[in-house]
C-alpha cells in the first residue's frame, strides 16, 4: 500500500544527499577471514557501492546500491551457514546476537533484501513528488474498536482501540528511495546505510572467527563445491518458492586443490600477523633483539666480517641455528606456534652446547671427538645441562630443565592431553594456521629471548663488538621501561 504526502519536511528527509555520495567514497580493508565467500561478497558490495556514487542517472544508481545489499546480508548468511554446520560454536541467534550490535542498519539491510527477494520487489523512486511506500503484510483485527495503520513522514504509526490489534511482518517503510530506520526514527539513504554496515564488517568477522569449534579445521570449505541451497530466507519460508532441495556439505578439498587452500589460509594468517608485528602494540624490543640476533649468527655463519681457517664447527652450528631461527620465525607469522616453539627447543640444545664451550673447553673437544654412539650418550640435552650445572654457572644454561620438559611437554612430544595450537585463554585448539594474540606475542618472546642470550655469547667469541653493544643497548631499553617487560 503506497501513501502520498507532500509535506515538505518529509521532501527533505528522504532525498539523496549528494555531498555524501562521493566518487572516493573511503571503504575499510576486507575483513580478515580464512573465508573466501565472505571476502567475495565485501569485495562485490564496495565495487557496487563505488559504482553507485559514480553514475548520475538515479534509477541505475539506485539499482546498483540493491545489489551492494545483497552482498551486504550474504555475509551475514554465511555466518549463518556455517552455525547451521556446527563448524562454529553458536546457533543463529546466537551469531546475531554477537555481531548486530557492531553492524548497523543490521535489521533493515535484511528487511530490503527480503521484501525485494522474496515479496514483491524494490522499484526504483519516482521523481515528481514525495512518496511514501510502506511494505508488509499487515494484519488489521478490530474488536470492539479500531485499528488503524498509517505510513507519515516520522515512521508508521499505529492506532488501535477496543481489543483491536496490529500485526506487521518485518515491514519497510520508504520515502523518495530512503529507508525508514525504526532504531534512529529516520530515513536513511541506501549509501550510507551500506557503508556503516560495511565499516563495522571487519570488527564483527573478528568476533565470529573466535567462534570456530575446537578440534575442527578453522578454515571454511573456499566454495571449492557448488551447493545445492536455494537463496532462501529460513525465517520466511513461506514468502518464497515452495521447491527446496537437500543441502549437500562439500567435502574437504584434496589433492592441488588442498595444497591450494593451505596457500589460502597462509595469506590470510600472514596479514594479521604481519598487522601484528607492525601496529601500536608490536613487540618492537623483541624483534629488534631478534633481528640483531639473526644478523650475529648469519655473519658467523657465513664468515662475512673474517674466515679463522679452522673446522668450521662453530660457523656450522650458528648456520643451523640461523635456519631453525628464521623457520620458526615464518612459522609463527603463518600462525603455527607449536611447530615454531618446537624449533625454538631445537636452538635451546646448539645453545646449551655453546654455553658449555665457554667453561669446559676439553668437553667440547670431547664432543667433536666422540662417535655417534657416545656423543648421544654423553651428550645428549640433558647431559649438557648436567655438565653446565657441574661448572657452577647456572646463568649459562639457556634452556634449563623446567623450559625443556614444558617445550618437550606441550610442543613436541605426543601426549593423551594434546591440543596442537592452542594459544588462547579458552585453549581451543587449532588444525592449522590460525592467528592468535597469545600465540605470536608468547612465540616471538621465547624466540627472541633464545637468539638473544646465544648471540652475546656469539659475538664475543667471533668479536662482533658492535653487535654485542646494540644487543647491551637494547637490552638496556628493556630494562629502564617502567614495568621491566621487554615488548
Amino acid at each position: 500500500m503506497a501513501n502520498g504526502e507532500n509535506s515538505d519536511d518529509a521532501k527533505r528527509d528522504t532525498q539523496p544527499n549528494d555531498e555524501k555520495v562521493r566518487p572516493d567514497a573511503d571503504l575499510v580493508p576486507i575483513p580478515i577471514t580464512p573465508h573466501e565467500g565472505i571476502r567475495e561478497h565485501f569485495s562485490r558490495a564496495c565495487i557496487f557501492l563505488r559504482l553507485a556514487c559514480r553514475v548520475q542517472e538515479s534509477e541505475l544508481r539506485y539499482r546498483l546500491a540493491l545489489a551492494s545489499i545483497y552482498s551486504c546480508r550474504a555475509m551475514v548468511e554465511l555466518m549463518f551457514e556455517e552455525a547451521d554446520e556446527n563448524t562454529v560454536q553458536a546457533d543463529r541467534k546466537q551469531v546475531t546476537a554477537l555481531i548486530s550490535p557492531m553492524l548497523p542498519y543490521f535489521s533493515l539491510i535484511e528487511r530490503i533484501r527480503i521484501h525485494d527477494f522474496h515479496r514483491f520487489g524494490i522499484l526504483p523512486p519516482k521523481t515528481g513528488g514525495t512518496f511514501l511506500v510502506g511494505r508488509g503484510p499487515f494484519e488489521l483485527r478490530a474488536s470492539k474498536g479500531g485499528a488503524a495503520l498509517q505510513f507519515l513522514p516520522d515512521g508508521p504509526k499505529v492506532n488501535c482501540t477496543g481489543n483491536s490489534t496490529v500485526k506487521m511482518k518485518r515491514p519497510l517503510m520508504s520515502g523518495n528511495g530512503a529507508f525508514f530506520d525504526d532504531d534512529s526514527g529516520k530515513y536513511v539513504q541506501m549509501d550510507d546505510i551500506i557503508r556503516e554496515f560495511l565499516k563495522g564488517m571487519p570488527a564483527a568477522v573478528e568476533a565470529y572467527e573466535k567462534l570456530r569449534v575446537a578440534g575442527q579445521c578453522k578454515h571454511p570449505k573456499f566454495d571449492l563445491l557448488e551447493r545445492s541451497r536455494a537463496d532462501q530466507d529460513p525465517d520466511d519460508a513461506d514468502d518464497a518458492s515452495d521447491e527446496s532441495k537437500e543441502e549437500q556439505k562439500p567435502d574437504v578439498p584434496s589433492g592441488v586443490d588442498h595444497l591450494d587452500m593451505m596457500h589460502k589460509c597462509v595469506a590470510v594468517t600472514f596479514r594479521q600477523s604481519m598487522a601484528a608485528l607492525t601496529g601500536p602494540d608490536a613487540p618492537t624490543v623483541a624483534l629488534r633483539l631478534l633481528g640483531i640476533s639473526m644478523s650475529v649468527l648469519y655473519q658467523a655463519a657465513t664468515c662475512h666480517r673474517k674466515c679463522h681457517g679452522t673446522g668450521h664447527v662453530l660457523e656450522a652450528m650458528c648456520g643451523r641455528m640461523y635456519n631453525l631461527g628464521a623457520s620458526s620465525y615464518f612459522l609463527i607469522t603463518q600462525g603455527l606456534y607449536d611447530e615454531a616453539l618446537n624449533l625454538t627447543r631445537s636452538i635451546g640444545e646448539i645453545a646449551n652446547l655453546i654455553a658449555l664451550s665457554v667453561h669446559d673447553k676439553s668437553a667440547i673437544k670431547e664432543w667433536i671427538e666422540a662417535d655417534p654412539k657416545t656423543r648421544r650418550r654423553d651428550f645428549s640435552p640433558a647431559a649438557v645441562r648436567k655438565r653446565l650445572k657441574k661448572c657452577g654457572h647456572d646463568e649459562l644454561v639457556l634452556a634449563d630443565d623446567d623450559w625443556y620438559a614444558t617445550f618437550c611437554e606441550k610442543y613436541t612430544h605426543p601426549t593423551p592431553k594434546t591440543n596442537p595450537n592452542a594459544h588462547n585463554t579458552d585453549n581451543l585448539g587449532h588444525v592449522g594456521g590460525m592467528f592468535q594474540e597469545d600465540g605470536i606475542s608468547h612465540a616471538i618472546g621465547e624466540l627472541a629471548h633464545l637468539l638473544t642470550s646465544v648471540a652475546f655469547l656469539i659475538c664475543r667469541y667471533f668479536d662482533f663488538d658492535d653487535l654485542f653493544a646494540a644487543l647491551k643497548e637494547e637490552v638496556k631499553k628493556a630494562a629502564d621501561d617502567a614495568d621491566g617487560d621487554v615488548k
